[in-house]
């Protein structure tokens, strides 16, 4: 098991998270889940996918960066990256707006 999963699996447990209630909150499935903590075939996470998982256990993104390695940390620190414009917008918006706009993202990355 990699290092980032048992980073993020021991975060899940100490914060009382169930699989099934992670994986419906960032939009997966919970064999999805299961089968990543446990490193059954098959059982990866794209960068998206990773990036909901540490936000939504609030891991520091910089722990799980110093656990990958080096083309891994730097796909991962890309796929995070917003543009200037993308930060700006996202800093008008209030807390109320920021959480329909995470529930929106959440619905599309789930209907594909």
């Amino acid at each position: 098991m990699s290092e980032v999963v048992t980073l993020l699996r021991d975060a899940r447990k100490r914060q009382g998270i169930s699989q099934s209630v992670l994986a419906e909150s960032v939009g997966l499935s919970l064999r999805q889940i299961s089968r990543w903590e446990t490193g059954d075939d098959g059982g990866k996470l794209k960068g998206e996918e990773l990036l909901r998982v540490i936000a939504y256990l609030k891991v520091p993104f910089q722990e799980v960066i110093d656990k990958l390695d080096k083309q891994a940390a730097e796909r991962l620190r890309a796929e995070a990256a917003l543009t200037a414009e993308e930060e700006a917008m996202l800093s008008r918006l209030n807390p109320k707006q920021r959480a329909a706009l995470l529930e929106l993202a959440r619905q599309m990355l789930q209907d594909g």
